[in-house]
């Protein structure tokens, strides 16, 4: 439910801020480029039944770009954010609980569901230890968190949406370790006309993450990043970032990478996909071999 009206109060015994009666703000979790996101704990259950929120405050105004085509494009990108998780309503989404806008205040203020385990940390997930190490209940296995993705990328592209920054960093892990994905910023709803290629041929998302057919303008030197190229781009890009998400969680690296973002841009064109040399021992088994090889083969598709 949309809130037109912001009331910040302050709580009497801890003095932290109460957000319209309903949300008690415990702490900051999260900092992003145009705002933060908030711990809220919930303490009017007649529009939520959860016990936290994550409270995103996103700015309305940049500043610095009043009045420009950068303050204009921001705009949009907030009605495109709220639209699209408004549309969205599937296990491995997150949800939107309720859009507070107030046009007194110089944020926009989105009640989302709360990720208790936060990001998925793919520089210290061990594939390894969840298969030898036993655990008394179930943990967060690669098939597990590929499975999630897999299910919430199929429902966002049956509903015509492409994410464009699928990265660890917004996969977020809830309380019973579901995989729900998160930041719809840049993501796009497509129109089935012209719009959606020069929109798609628009430079977004995280360039470590990039699929080669948005990295094309590399190939002419005096292209500009802006360019739309002539290779088709659709929601396939987002299954190379999941592929790049797989490569990260498995061997703990970025399968392209260059001094600058430019030789980035032109190894993920012209690299051939390397995989780190593992030898058959005592800690690796004929069964680990085996199962890398498939896992190779399921990243190179």
């Amino acid at each position: 439910m949309d809130v037109q009206k912001l009331k910040v109060t302050y709580d009497e015994d801890t003095g932290r801020k109460i957000i319209n009666g309903q949300y008690r703000i415990v702490r900051k979790i999260g900092q992003g480029l145009f705002g933060k996101v908030l711990l809220g704990q919930v303490i009017d259950h007649r529009e939520c039944k959860d016990e936290f929120v994550a409270v995103k405050t996103i700015n309305r105004i940049d500043k610095s770009q009043l009045m420009t085509k950068a303050y204009i494009s921001q705009a949009t990108k907030i009605k495109r954010e709220i639209q699209i998780m408004k549309e969205t309503n599937h296990p491995n989404i997150v949800k939107l609980y309720q859009v507070i806008d107030d046009l007194k205040f110089d944020k926009i203020l989105l009640i989302l569901e709360y990720c208790k385990f936060g990001e998925i940390d793919w520089k210290s997930y061990n594939h390894y230890a969840e298969k030898y190490q036993p655990v008394t209940s179930p943990g967060l296995t690669i098939n597990k968190i590929l499975r999630d993705v897999c299910l919430g990328l199929q429902y966002l592209h049956m509903c015509k949406i492409i994410h464009r920054d699928l990265k660890p960093l917004n996969l977020l892990i809830n309380h019973d370790n579901t995989v729900k994905i998160s930041d719809f910023g840049v993501s796009l709803i497509l129109q089935n006309n012209t719009k959606d290629d020069t929109e798609l041929g628009k430079i977004v998302g995280t360039p470590a993450f990039f699929a080669p057919e948005l990295c094309q303008f590399v190939n002419n030197r005096y292209s500009t990043i802006d360019q739309v190229n002539n290779d088709k781009i659709d929601e396939r890009i987002d299954l190379w970032s999941l592929g790049v998400i797989l490569y990260c969680l498995i061997f703990h690296n970025l399968p392209f990478n260059g001094c600058n973002e430019y030789e980035l841009f032109k190894n993920i064109v012209s690299e051939q996909l390397k995989f780190p040399a593992i030898k058959q021992s005592s800690k690796v088994t004929t069964n680990d071999l085996e199962e890398l090889t498939l896992l190779k083969d399921l990243i190179k598709k």
